[in-house]
């Protein structure tokens, strides 16, 4: 009977396609950043008819986002459980009926007087109720791993890399401590990274965001279990290199793949993004920018490697001062309980002596992050009257952890996006776990503005030495949007999406700011249920 079902659905699809021709047509615009010349295209693709397996797909790559996808899911879904395993709910207590006063008013307590007790807080569960119940977890998500490991795991060291990694999670969560779990664990800020596929010859094409899973990664190998809004699936799926094959004779094109699975009704379109400009070809713009530095104590901490965060940002604006010329104009600026200039803007006619100064620097106080990003805004803008044709921008290097100064986030994307809509983007590199992510996602929503976590000397040249790439943003205000026919659908997710993690699912593809990249792209996958 199973059988006899799947054919006659087969034969409906087979007749609705046939009838009214499935496909998808992807429409998008953007703005170049070079001319903020308006660009608009469309490309479409048929949706294929799913075979006796009752899949189909028009590229591999796109059964790899959403097979990378249940993973990110799966992960989510088990850390969220173990969040919620031994919460106690706290019920407010009924407040008292006041009763008439008969008497005389009391009279007011003197200054110094005793003052009313406390409401006491129910206690937790007994450590071993909560061990056990976190411990469960663990076992759901081994399980939870070995039933993806049943399925058709694509043919990359990546994908199965990352199969261990959960395992490990896994294990962390079985070993738990329930003392742990009630402190919260290690307080982690999740971050988007928002990346687009690459094309057969030329660069990849990348969505201005956050690359957070190094930051995941990290903390499950060092034996926690991370708050769940560490992991987002845009900063997981921007590990692997979802590039789709095609051909591209554009600064930027945009084209659709399908992957269909009729057994559970879903339609899956991945969107991808590539260039004609090859990596040879590709030039950047001359640079005013400033190199804001955090050299507060805490960056003194080592994160378990062989250097503090401080050392490592010093190698790294080493190895950016190394990648600037003389037209470039760099300005660096140092911040703790205050803030100093150490570099007035100026031509980098001579490297080495920025890169002796840089060397000599030592740990300090607080984190005023505020005074320290000021002054390297300030200190761009000033420079920015008289360069004609230079990307402006901000570097900024901190593990964020805001305690002196201004500390209100909200003041502080208030400053970012105020020096964006003059044109001065800012790349934030984090060294630290102490970023927010409302924070976080307001950089990354701000115009050319990119975020990177980095948690070792490796992660750090991972993305400096793509420098270039990283402070060159190639359009702005990208929208797309798609068009199905022939197949109802509704829209149930959309992953790679810039969006904040409690934010509906939209329609509209919106991103704020497009930058070329190599190597691992990640993807933009929308998932559908398909309507009988």
């Amino acid at each position: 009977m199973k059988a006899l079902i799947v054919t006659i659905a087969m034969a409906g699809w087979a007749v609705q396609s046939l009838a009214n021709a499935p496909g998808v047509t992807a429409k998008y615009r953007y703005q170049q950043a070079q001319d903020g010349k308006l660009v608009r295209g469309e490309q479409s693709v048929a949706i294929p008819n799913p075979g006796f397996e009752q899949r189909a797909s028009t590229d591999a790559v796109v059964e790899k986002s959403v097979y990378l996808v249940k993973i990110a899911n799966t992960l989510k879904s088990h850390l969220d459980e173990f969040e919620k395993a031994c919460q106690v709910e706290v019920k407010p207590e009924p407040r008292p009926v006041p009763l008439p006063i008969t008497g005389p008013a009391p009279r007011p307590l003197p200054k110094g007087g005793i003052m009313p007790r406390p409401r006491p807080r129910p206690e937790p569960e007994d450590n071993k109720v909560c061990e056990a119940k976190l411990h469960a977890v663990g076992d759901q998500l081994y399980s939870a791993i070995a039933r993806l490991t049943d399925e058709r795991v694509p043919r990359d060291e990546r994908v199965i890399e990352v199969l261990d990694l959960a395992r490990n999670l896994a294990k962390n969560m079985k070993e738990a401590k329930a003392q742990t779990h009630h402190h919260g664990g290690l307080e982690t800020t999740g971050m988007h990274m928002k990346s687009l596929a690459a094309v057969s010859g030329g660069l990849n094409v990348t969505a201005g965001g956050a690359q957070n899973f190094g930051q995941f990664r990290k903390l499950v190998k060092d034996g926690y279990v991370p708050n769940g809004s560490s992991l987002t699936i845009e900063g997981f799926l921007s590990e692997f290199d979802l590039g789709l094959e095609r051909t591209c004779d554009q600064l930027i094109c945009v084209y659709p793949a399908v992957a269909v699975d009729a057994e559970k009704n879903k339609l899956y379109v991945q969107i991808g993004m590539g260039s004609n400009v090859t990596k040879e070809a590709f030039q950047r713009a001359p640079l005013n920018v400033a190199v804001v530095l955090d050299i507060s104590g805490s960056m003194g901490a080592n994160d378990n490697t062989e250097k503090s965060r401080l050392e490592w940002a010093k190698d790294a604006i080493t190895h950016t001062v190394n990648q600037l010329n003389a037209e470039d104009v760099l300005s660096i600026v140092l911040f703790d309980t205050e803030s100093q200039i150490l570099l007035q803007a100026q031509n980098v006619t001579n490297p080495q002596a920025i890169i002796d100064q840089v060397a000599t620097l030592k740990t300090g106080g607080s984190t005023n992050l505020e005074a320290g990003l000021r002054d390297g805004y300030e200190l761009v803008s000033r420079q920015a009257f008289d360069l004609e044709g230079y990307e402006n921008r901000v570097i900024l290097i901190s593990d964020a952890g805001l305690n002196t100064g201004t500390t209100s986030e909200s003041s502080l994307l208030n400053l970012v996006t105020n020096y964006a809509n003059e044109g001065i983007g800012l790349t934030a590199i984090g060294l630290g776990l102490n970023f927010n992510q409302d924070f976080i996602h307001g950089i990354t929503q701000s115009k050319a503005g990119n975020y990177v976590f980095v948690h070792s000397g490796k992660d750090m040249f991972r993305y400096f030495e793509s420098f270039n790439y990283l402070v060159t943003p190639v359009a702005f205000n990208f929208k797309a949007s798609l068009e199905i026919e022939g197949l109802g659908t509704k829209l149930v997710k959309a992953y790679g999406v810039p969006a904040k993690e409690d934010a509906p699912v939209q329609e509209l593809i919106d991103i704020q700011t497009l930058f070329f990249s190599e190597g691992a792209g990640g993807t933009i996958l929308l998932e559908y249920d398909i309507q009988k």
